[in-house]
């Protein structure tokens, strides 16, 4: 029987010792987030930082950082060119009252409640109507071609016998 019970107080000690290790990992763990948590916002605040900057030092041309303003300039172009390309691909225009986004069906303003122009409306949707239209067309002249293929390999195979 004490052999049983030195095994059993021996599995409790480990069990102890590995809940203590588990609890010392877990505890590293939620502290190395909390870092990665703190370098984050600190990274956010030097990001907001250089942007507040920017924005009130553009003009001055003494500035040591005016060598990056042309190259922060460009970047900020070409991501709003970007920006735009991918609201015309995805049918999106923007409120004129507030600049929200706004779906080529939409009737109002989600944001503001703003009214969309009725002619910008009617004429979406007439561009719409009109590609769709346009497809249908080319869909019509490309299975019309190939009927006429098609026919065309008929009467050939018929002419060779």
């Amino acid at each position: 029987m004490a052999f049983f019970d030195e095994i059993g107080k021996t599995l409790a000690d480990k069990s102890k010792e590995a809940a203590q290790k588990a609890k010392g990992v877990a505890e590293v763990l939620q502290l190395k987030a909390q870092i990665s948590s703190e370098n984050s916002k600190v990274k956010e605040l030097y990001g907001a930082i250089g942007a507040l900057y920017f924005k009130n030092n553009r003009e001055e041309p003494a500035d040591d950082y005016q060598m990056f303003f042309p190259e922060i300039e460009k970047s900020l172009a070409h991501i709003a060119e970007m920006e735009a390309k991918v609201k015309e691909l995805e049918g999106i225009h923007c409120c004129d009252s507030c600049g929200a986004p706004l779906r080529k069906s939409d009737l109002f303003c989600s944001k503001c409640g703003a009214e969309v122009k009725a002619e910008e409306v009617v004429a979406e949707a007439k561009d719409a109507d009109w590609e769709e239209a346009e497809d249908a067309v080319l869909a019509i002249e490309d299975t019309a071609d190939e009927a006429e293929d098609k026919a065309e390999s008929i009467f050939v195979d018929d002419d060779a016998e």
